[in-house]
């Protein structure tokens, strides 16, 4: 009876979510409004050096192991659709196959949860909350030419390696459907990792799985075989999203070095923002920026950016918009500083 007091049900762990939360949207709050992408993940443990790697970089694929996966998903039949864009594919592979450069994300903290209690009975559980500046559809033309580009090794505008992308949900999949399921997309043929200044962890002790189970399924209806199937509340949710998300113009059809360094700038600048807000050591963010400059430049000048007099004036100019844009952070960085 005394052990059994010392548990922790789902309701402890939503309370210690929300905390987290209010504590990462105060972190946001002193430079962007508070204004942010929330997403979680669940591991049923600390997975260590491999924790949140797709699976293609731990089981170390190829890109044309990714391309032959690609076609084989469709040649078996796994899928049953037609004409599906190479993002779609990626999606069912990560689903049925489990094998992608996609990590699996939910914008939801209950199947989160579940998930991170559902295995392991043995091992801590861990939760993952998200604060990230952007996300796109799957269905956006921009998302899949940012795929495809990775796919073509004879593009001449692949993206930044370091530049990942938060992908929401779509009705398009069953899975991803009941589980409010996204996606994070990492670019390059080496795994980099999410700086940590993007998410906080919650450990779940592994003797109160069984119970957030049991308390999911009685209160919320989640188990294995159930998640969310409301049918009834799509349309309210559409209505809702058109309200809150905010159109980002420079995000058209085509992939290009100038749109690459400029959208990862962005990021760059919020990254280094977050940082600060979280009074991390202001050389380690300076010289953690500079080397994020620095492979920019380099990425700039191997881009396939021409070698003609308008073309080399383009990279110089792209190269002087990331110092100018390091020397004014640094500044903001260094400012009542730690």
């Amino acid at each position: 009876m005394l052990e059994k007091s010392k548990k922790k049900g789902i309701i402890d762990y939503l309370n210690e979510v929300n905390n987290t939360i209010r504590d990462l949207k105060k972190h946001i709050s002193g430079f962007s409004n508070g204004e942010c992408v929330l997403a979680y993940r669940g591991e049923p443990m600390d997975y260590g050096e491999t924790s949140l790697m797709p699976s293609i970089f731990r089981e170390k694929y190829t890109l044309k192991d990714e391309l032959n996966l690609l076609d084989l998903i469709c040649d078996y039949e796994i899928v049953d659709k037609v004409n599906l864009k190479n993002i779609e594919k990626a999606i069912e592979s990560q689903h049925y196959i489990a094998i992608s450069r996609l990590l699996d994300i939910t914008f939801n903290i209950l199947p989160a949860i579940y998930f991170a209690c559902s295995q392991r009975e043995d091992k801590d559980g861990k939760i993952y909350i998200f604060a990230f500046p952007e996300y796109f559809s799957p269905q956006s033309n921009y998302i899949e030419n940012f795929y495809s580009s990775l796919l073509d090794e004879k593009s001449f505008n692949s993206p930044f390696f370091g530049d990942f992308k938060v992908i929401t949900h779509g009705y398009n999949n069953e899975r991803m459907k009941l589980q409010s399921g996204g996606f994070i997309l990492f670019p390059g043929q080496k795994y980099r990792k999410i700086p940590k200044c993007y998410y906080k962890e919650i450990y779940i002790d592994k003797k109160d799985k069984q119970l957030i189970l049991d308390e999911l399924s009685a209160f919320f209806n989640i188990s294995e075989a159930s998640i969310y199937p409301e049918k009834d509340k799509r349309a309210s949710l559409i209505r809702e999203k058109v309200k809150r998300i905010q159109s980002i113009k420079r995000y058209d059809t085509e992939i290009t070095v100038d749109l690459e360094v400029r959208a990862y700038l962005d990021r760059l600048t919020f990254e280094m923002a977050l940082r600060k807000e979280k009074n991390e050591d202001t050389k380690k963010i300076t010289r953690i920026f500079r080397k994020e400059i620095a492979d920019l430049i380099y990425y700039i000048d191997n881009s396939g950016i021409g070698n003609g007099d308008s073309d080399k004036k383009n990279k110089v100019n792209l190269k002087n918009e990331c110092e100018s844009t390091f020397n004014f952070y640094k500044k903001v960085i260094r400012k009542g500083g730690k």
